[in-house]
């Protein structure tokens, strides 16, 4: 049972439907129909409640009548689910304190869709994870099932059905097939790229494994034609397409990867990388049109349903992305991790948002699939279609949050503008200032690695799309496709809801923009430290943060540096330094290494939490908000004056000197020793270079 809180930089909202779920500044739990009215939960003699007190989360809150329902699940028993009726003022009623189970778990999930029990679903029933020669489901449960046409076996170990909470931490299967006895081999891999191959029986029971790699592991994906691992690596010789048995399935490859008529130019120096057909591979545009094509016959044949042999042909197409898809090193590994989650199945599969307010169940791609599901898929993974929820609580630091409700305009805007720079990057309205703040101080000091994070795809139609890296905790490279629909405040408009370029024009330099939407298209790849808001495809999930972000555009861990005692929860990312700076001794040696790492020309995140202002009331540093540190005189090996940038944008002072524009001064000009010197503030810096 967790016994220490993690700390919050901003108070946040974790779930938004009828009412709001709000994390507040100490952690503690707080709902309203606004950041600014909610009341925190209470219980006679507990005047706040956080994930800490009991060993439950809050997941989700609604209106009911003139005070709310908030449901909780347990940290250590996902299915242990409780209700418990909350008045006007967040006061709990003990005797209204329910166990959700069966009927009642699943009817509230259909109620609020909302997944309750994080089974991956709403309600009761089968969810499709991944399809192939044996499908693999999740249950209302998260109980493993398997099958071929439909669920047919549980997976158990011993008396204990198979689920998240019994595969050793950070595992996920991957792969399954069924074998010639009857029975199945399910392949399961570590963060590290281990791969355990399992076998069960025809009733599902576990019945032995071992750990495969290297030259073991290359001869079963060879042997069974699957790409295991993840690194759709077969080989693609002269002639392989002869194992795509659909014929409408094998002209069209052929045909895509029959040598171009000409070659794309290569990308200058502030472009991104372009995605560039070449001999023998294909292109995004030409796997968009296969895809559709696909769509398109079965439409015609009375939508009829996707069959056992395409589904296998297009995972043997995906399996030797590598070497089948266009573009080198980031664009043919973004088309290769795409088209596989697109084919092969991905957590990410469970939901589709589409920009609206309540995601809809979807499920990956198997035999007996409808034409419907695949163009989600494709719009999914492919398009960019799969747009965040664009609702959000607001940023909480600038004392009055503004909810918003944001609509999708399309967006005709250059991707970067003469190349990126700090001026580029203002927050808005969204309460992600630890998102943003670490892409204002990547802009100044890695601008060349935030440009790569892109790979632009051709148009395709009238719709723009880009790919877009992240990396998990481990290095990983993850990617999302973002299209050229962006958030404004209401239909119609012509300004940016949330980050953008100073002037928040939707149709000028937008990398800053598409990265926010990427980031939170990412967060239903479970590769994000966002506690029970992971998996939601929204712009209020990724509300509220550290300086993680850092590490998930650099491929870097982040050492944080914070006060003894300090949590900031299951954060990979982050390698904790705790340093106690009312000792002279230590205060020095932070001193020092922060100036070493700032005259390195390395970017620090900067976590606040209260407020500093200069003699004109100007904010100069913000409470409960991030801000970034730069070095102010490069040109000196041995510096020791420093900006803090704020990424609500720039903001001077007047000469003479006076009130500034907005009331808060970006950037502010400190010496490292007096930084040092402020109680609670968290400094943040990527580990490598």
């Amino acid at each position: 049972m967790p016994t220490t809180k993690v700390e919050v930089l901003e108070p946040h909202a974790r779930h938004i439907g009828s009412a709001m779920l709000v994390i507040t500044a100490d952690s503690s739990w707080a709902v309203g129909t606004t950041m600014a009215n909610a009341v925190k939960v209470s219980l006679p003699g507990v005047p706040s409640i956080d994930d800490s007190t009991f060993g439950y989360s809050a997941v989700a809150v609604e209106k009911d009548g003139a005070g709310y329902k908030l449901f909780v699940r347990n940290d250590e028993d996902e299915d242990q689910v409780l209700e418990v009726r909350l008045d006007s003022t967040g006061r709990a009623d003990a005797a209204t304190l329910a166990l959700l189970q069966g009927a009642s778990l699943y009817a509230a999930e259909e109620q609020y869709k909302v997944d309750l029990n994080d089974s991956g679903g709403f309600g009761q029933g089968d969810v499709l994870l991944q399809g192939g020669a044996a499908n693999l489901y999740v249950n209302e449960l998260g109980h493993y099932r398997i099958g071929v046409d439909s669920a047919s076996a549980t997976l158990m170990v011993g008396a204990a059905p198979l689920d998240d909470q019994l595969l050793p931490a950070g595992w996920e299967i991957v792969e399954a097939v069924p074998t010639a006895g009857g029975g199945w081999r399910v392949f399961a891999q570590d963060p590290q790229g281990n791969v355990f191959d399992a076998s069960f029986d025809a009733g599902g029971a576990f019945s032995g494994g071992s750990v495969l790699g290297g030259a073991a592991l290359d001869a079963v994906e060879a042997g069974l034609g699957l790409d295991i691992d993840g690194d759709n690596d077969l080989a693609a010789p002269a002639g392989w397409t002869s194992v795509i048995q659909t014929p409408s399935l094998r002209t069209a490859i052929d045909q895509a990867l029959a040598p171009p008529p000409g070659q794309l130019a290569a990308p200058g120096a502030n472009a991104a990388v372009i995605l560039a057909d070449a001999p023998n591979t294909m292109t995004h545009a030409e796997l968009v049109a296969l895809l559709r094509g696909v769509v398109t016959s079965h439409q015609a044949n009375g939508n009829a349903p996707i069959t056992a042999q395409e589904v296998a042909d297009l995972q043997a197409l995906a399996a030797r992305g590598a070497a089948a898809f266009a573009g080198n090193g980031a664009a043919a590994d973004y088309l290769s991790y795409v088209f596989a989650r697109l084919v092969e199945g991905s957590d990410a599969n469970r939901f589709y948002q589409g920009g609206n307010a309540q995601r809809s169940e979807l499920g990956s791609l198997a035999a007996g699939a409808s034409p419907e599901l695949l163009d989600k898929l494709i719009q999914k993974w492919l398009l960019g279609g799969d747009l965040p929820g664009a609702s959000t609580a607001g940023d909480s630091a600038t004392g009055a949050a503004k909810s918003v409700v944001a609509a999708y305009a399309k967006s005709s805007g250059a991707l970067f503008v003469d190349g990126i720079a700090v001026s580029d990057v203002n927050q808005g309205t969204a309460g992600d200032c630890y998102l943003i703040a670490a892409m204002g101080g990547l802009a100044v000091t890695k601008p060349t690695a935030l440009q790569e994070l892109f790979v632009e795809n051709t148009a395709v139609g009238d719709v723009r799309t880009w790919g877009v890296r992240f990396f998990d905790a481990n290095g990983k490279a993850h990617w999302v496709t973002v299209n050229d629909m962006l958030p404004v405040p209401e239909a119609g408009g012509t300004t940016l809801a949330y980050a953008g370029s100073a002037n928040k024009a939707l149709n000028g330099e937008i990398w800053v923009p598409l990265l926010e939407k990427a980031y939170a298209q990412a967060n239903t790849l479970g590769i994000l430290p966002r506690a029970e808001s992971t998996g939601f495809n929204t712009y209020a999930a990724i509300e509220g943060g550290q300086g993680d972000p850092l590490g998930a555009l650099v491929q870097s861990k982040v050492i944080a540096v914070s006060n003894p005692g300090t949590s900031f929860g299951n954060n990979g990312y982050l390698v904790t330094v705790p340093m106690d700076r009312t000792n002279p001794e230590v205060r020095a040696q932070l001193e020092a290494a922060m100036a070493s790492v700032i005259n390195a020309g390395k970017v620090v995140w900067l976590g606040v939490n209260d407020t500093v202002k200069d003699g004109f009331d100007n904010q100069l540093l913000v409470g409960s908000h991030a801000h970034f540190i730069v070095d102010a005189d490069p040109n000196n090996p041995n510096n020791t004056d420093v900006l803090v940038y704020n990424p609500w944008g720039l903001s001077t002072l007047p000469t003479p000197p006076g009130p500034a524009p907005g009331n808060f001064v970006s950037p502010a000009t400190y010496t490292i020793a007096q930084l040092v010197g402020i109680a609670g503030l968290d400094f943040m810096v990527l580990e490598g270079g």
